[in-house]
């Protein structure tokens, strides 16, 4: 298979969608990683749902799995565990976190509980899940004192 033509597919259709760096289901990935040179440039960054950005970093492990094998450690980081399956959970938790995050800062909505009962419930899950919970508890312990 070809991986470096899959990785500019996919960052491609990434850049050609209409997305907005203050709306908070996206996140920054830099397209060159900077541990493997690339700069904190735009021309060098794309939004990304988590999920998609972890689906990136496999792309990259896989294709420069040789040439620099810390992309294989970045990835572990990346996705503390949550491999497979459980990376569309991970990327719930996030968009659940960053919503209540962004309505912490610009005022809670009419459904804010729904989306605090839906937060709840994926931070349930991903407790019953066989993961490094250590990720989890930092973010969820960051929010909680910001």
């Amino acid at each position: 298979m070809n991986y470096v033509k899959l990785y500019k597919n996919f960052v491609k259709k990434c850049k050609n969608e209409d997305r907005k760096t203050n709306d908070p289901r996206f996140t920054v990935h830099h397209i060159l990683p900077r541990s493997m040179g690339g700069l904190d440039t735009e021309d060098n960054k794309v939004l990304m749902t988590p999920k998609e950005h972890y689906i990136a970093h496999r792309i990259l492990a896989r294709t420069y799995k040789r040439k620099h094998p810390e992309i294989w450690y970045l990835l572990d980081k990346f996705s503390n565990g949550m491999k497979g399956p459980d990376s569309p959970k991970y990327s719930n938790f996030n968009y659940y976190l960053n919503q209540i995050v962004s309505f912490k800062k610009n005022g809670k909505p009419n459904n804010f509980d729904v989306y605090v009962k839906t937060f709840k419930t994926e931070i349930e899950h991903l407790m019953d899940l066989s993961i490094d919970k250590t990720l989890l508890i930092n973010k969820l312990t960051n929010f909680i004192t910001k």
